[in-house]
């Protein structure tokens, strides 16, 4: 690395040292990973960094990060693509409530706002729905998956239960509108 390489990166961490300087630990690693996975960065690539340089948040040698949960006994974490596999969701709106449940339950962020679920989409490897993505989330709202509380969202119990269970790669049952209901009402007459 060149001297103006390391000196332009020591700038732009000042900066973002100063511009996360006001904000809660929760609000900081909050913004941290969503510019992560805006970038497509996974926030795990940053353990071996940590390792060299303990300044960085965690212990010299530290295996595993504040949001790791190992799975099973190999002692490793399940990545996003795997839990995504397991679950199966079958629409963007499952997916979201998947992302809020390993947000909550793998990173340890309890809570979010409605835009630190869309890079999830890239970091599962997954098209994002563009400018759908709000029509998605309120559809994953309206199941009462996730109640939307601004910057302070979170997995219902009943959005906990739901991804726990596994989608099976099927979508809801459409609600029953009413339209449909006066059609059935007018052919028994």
């Amino acid at each position: 690395m060149s001297n103006s390489d390391a000196a332009k990166i020591a700038e732009v961490a000042a900066t973002v040292m100063n511009a996360l300087q006001p904000l809660t630990s929760e609000e900081r690693l909050r913004v941290i990973c969503s510019a992560a996975a805006l970038f497509g960065v996974s926030v795990a690539q940053a353990e071996p960094l940590q390792q060299l340089n303990p300044n960085l948040g965690e212990k010299k040698g530290s295996h595993q990060s504040q949001g790791s949960v190992a799975a099973g006994t190999s002692g490793k974490q399940t990545s996003l693509v795997e839990f995504l596999k397991e679950k199966n969701p079958a629409t963007n709106a499952q997916r979201i409530a998947c992302f809020a449940y390993y947000r909550e339950k793998y990173e340890k962020v309890a809570h979010f706002a409605s835009v630190d679920l869309a890079g999830y989409f890239a970091k599962a490897k997954l098209a994002p729905p563009g400018p759908n993505y709000a029509r998605e989330y309120n559809k994953a709202v309206k199941e009462a998956w996730i109640h939307d509380d601004g910057a302070n969202s979170y997995l219902t119990q009943q959005g906990e239960s739901r991804v726990e269970v596994g989608f099976d790669g099927k979508r809801q049952p459409p609600n029953t509108s009413i339209s449909k209901k006066k059609k059935k009402a007018g052919k028994g007459e």
